[in-house]
């Protein structure tokens, strides 16, 4: 609510973007639309910025409070989930904090599975965790030796983000990833967080088995369901350019895609 210092980060960003050569500037604010909320839309609307039509990450989340203690956490769950957790567990799933680049190899390579030529390049994730690793969590879920399930876990002022992840599709995950995420949850609790975020949930009812499944599979954990303002994009050119832009952009992130997918076969490599 403070929209003077707001300013003063919007302006910093398209500054330091154009003395950078960026020709676009994407942002995804951590921002809850709402009654209270509306005025940044407008306020980034006034700056240049406009609502993008292809977004990188979903608009929606689901939020899962941990102020309260583990068991009443636990108990909030929905039943199923609390089933597929305690079987899990009692099946010989493992978790595992990631300690070294091996592990975070390990966590690459079922995200890869799971997002096949939509992943992102390994360098992306290697950058990441050499950077903020003290701020990093990757977990890995495995049975009797068998990598089964990963998550990449940012936390940053008393929140944490289910930002990444994926999972093995050459074997049964024995519920790995319920078990995954119950260890993320308690990990984050330790580290003092009151937000774990689930992301990446469609805002309206989901057309796809898949996102059907996903949505399924967040919901179980009893998390709150709340809308973002959104992505937004700002061009740095002329009206003509922007225009141009327009036409060109599909393109460009069909370039983009094709860029990563071959920096992560050579990063595997």
């Amino acid at each position: 609510q403070n929209k003077e210092l707001v300013q003063e980060v919007i302006n910093f960003l398209i500054g330091f973007a154009r003395k950078n050569k960026v020709f676009v500037l994407k942002i995804s604010p951590e921002v809850i639309l709402n009654e209270k909320t509306s005025w940044l839309p407008e306020l980034l609307n006034s700056k240049g910025f406009r609502e993008t039509k292809r977004y990188e990450l979903h608009k929606c989340t689901i939020k899962i409070g941990l102020k309260n203690d583990l068991d009443k956490i636990f108990a909030n769950f929905k039943k199923n989930t609390r089933w597929e957790i305690r079987n899990g567990e009692k099946s010989g799933v493992k978790v595992k904090s990631g300690e070294n680049e091996s592990d975070l190899k390990d966590f690459y390579s079922l995200y890869s599975e799971a997002m096949g030529r939509d992943r992102l390049a390994y360098d992306y994730f290697k950058n990441l965790w050499e950077n903020f690793k003290k701020d990093i969590l990757v977990l890995v879920a495995s049975h009797q030796g068998q990598k089964l399930s990963a998550a990449f876990i940012p936390f940053f002022n008393k929140k944490c983000w289910y930002l990444f992840g994926g999972s093995t599709k050459k074997q049964s995950t024995r519920n790995s990833s319920q078990v995954l995420q119950w260890e993320a949850i308690v990990r984050a609790k330790k580290r003092g967080a009151e937000v774990y975020d689930l992301q990446g949930i469609s805002c309206a009812e989901p057309k796809s088995s898949h996102d059907k499944g996903v949505l399924q599979f967040k919901e179980g954990f009893s998390g709150e369901r709340k809308e973002l303002i959104g992505e937004f994009d700002y061009v740095f050119s002329s009206v003509l350019f922007k225009f141009l832009f327009k036409i060109l952009y599909p393109i460009f992130c069909k370039l983009n895609q094709a860029r990563t997918i071959i920096k992560g076969i050579i990063g595997r490599v």
